[in-house]
């Protein structure tokens, strides 16, 4: 299930993702983003990943694709979860992001009001 936080506002977006997120969801949730660009161009997420979430192949292959077809309007990526394998997941891939000049964070459930101060925070 991907839910929208009631937070979001302009080019600031958070969802909340649970249990196994459907494709459909997953392309709902891609429009949202994508009106969000048209009219912002860069956008910043805000991504509270609840334990046990997961996608299927099908879901992640349509994420990478996606993902590539549209990273270059991304601003800010704040992961918040409390699984010690995104912890990590999150500090190599901001490497790569950096490259693309993306910031990326990860960030624990208990930092939730600290992941949006970051996100909308002036670089």
């Amino acid at each position: 299930m991907i839910k929208k936080l009631a937070q979001s506002s302009g080019p600031y977006l958070g969802f909340v993702v649970s249990g196994k997120a459907g494709l459909a969801e997953e392309q709902a949730w891609n429009e949202e983003i994508e009106q969000a660009i048209s009219t912002h161009n860069k956008v910043s997420l805000l991504i509270v990943l609840s334990e046990g979430v997961h996608w299927g192949v099908d879901n992640a292959w349509q994420d990478i694709k996606w993902l590539f077809a549209h990273m270059r309007h991304f601003d800010k990526v704040a992961i918040v979860s409390s699984s010690a394998a995104w912890h990590w997941l999150i500090t190599i891939d901001s490497f790569f992001a950096a490259l693309m000049n993306i910031d990326e964070k990860h960030f624990s459930p208990n930092e939730l009001d600290n992941a949006w101060q970051w996100l909308k925070a002036n670089q």
